[in-house]
C-alpha cells in the first residue's frame, strides 16, 4: 500500500484494516470460515502428542 499510495492519510487504511477484520471476526464466529475452531483445536492436540 505504500508503494501505491492508494491511501490518502493513515487513519484511512487503519479504518479499512480495522473493517476487514471485524468481518473476517464475524464470518469465524458464525462457522463461515473455511477452517473450523474444532479442527484447530485437533491440530493443536496432536502437536502437543507429538
Amino acid at each position: 500500500t505504500s508503494v501505491v499510495g492508494v491511501f490518502p492519510n493513515q487513519d484511512s487504511y487503519i479504518r479499512l484494516v480495522t473493517s476487514y477484520l471485524m468481518e473476517y471476526h464475524e464470518d469465524w464466529s458464525i462457522g463461515r470460515s473455511y477452517i473450523s475452531p474444532t479442527i484447530l483445536q485437533e491440530i493443536q492436540e496432536q502437536r502437543k502428542a507429538a
